[in-house]
């Protein structure tokens, strides 16, 4: 059996020399990978009524979710049956009575009306406490936290929702992820002191937040129309 001390030196060499050694470039990479999958960046939205975070890979983050009484889980990811990591998720789910919402969300393709509305109607039927997650648990959630907060205070929330894509450790928005803190800007101009909720359910067309971005110079900030 060894000991702590060697246990402790071997986990510094792995860390040091596989992990993160800027000589292999493909460290960088592994090492943001394994940090997100130790820790899965948990954190409260509004405490103990919502929740974000990364994908977790380890049962242990899974349990802490439970921990946390967490009542409902809102998958970005969209329901993807051959997945492992869904198929071991929605089993957790089912063991520990938590309900599970899958709704597909992309962070580079703009969303079309439908798809805005089933995230809508998650985020206000979901059980509390539930749990939010994307993949790396930043730009797809950090967008659906940020609508939450609008959905429950109001457009006064704006900036404070705006604050849920700033709070996330990590690189921030890359090219074609930008709109979904646009989409805000956006939406509050067209909606005109209506509640968020009732504008995406009821006047919310994509091709005219195409042509609004278009318009300001913002093409770059995405990449398509969500499929």
């Amino acid at each position: 059996m060894p000991s702590a001390k060697q246990i402790a030196k071997n986990v510094a060499w792995f860390g040091g020399h596989v992990l993160f050694n800027p000589k292999r470039w493909w460290s960088i990479g592994l090492f943001r990978w394994s940090w997100r999958m130790l820790l899965a960046r948990f954190s409260w939205i509004v405490e103990h009524e919502a929740a974000r975070c990364s994908q977790w890979y380890t049962s242990w983050q899974r349990h802490a979710l439970v921990g946390r009484e967490i009542r409902s889980i809102i998958n970005l990811r969209g329901h993807n049956p051959k997945d492992l990591w869904w198929k071991r998720e929605t089993r957790f789910a089912a063991m520990h009575n938590i309900e599970h919402h899958d709704t597909a969300l992309s962070s580079r393709d703009l969303p079309p009306a439908e798809r805005l509305i089933d995230l809508v109607n998650a985020l206000e039927n979901a059980a509390r406490p539930f749990l939010l997650k994307c993949a790396g648990g930043q730009d797809r959630t950090g967008f659906a936290a940020a609508l939450y907060l609008i959905i429950c205070d109001g457009w006064q929330a704006r900036d404070a929702a705006l604050h849920q894509f700033d709070r996330w450790p990590g690189p921030k928005a890359e090219q074609n992820q930008e709109w979904l803190q646009h989409f805000f800007r956006y939406a509050e101009m067209e909606a005109r002191g209506e509640p968020i909720a009732v504008w995406i359910r009821e006047r919310y067309q994509h091709l005219a937040f195409i042509e609004w971005l278009d318009r300001n110079d913002l093409r770059n900030t995405y990449r398509g129309v969500q499929r």
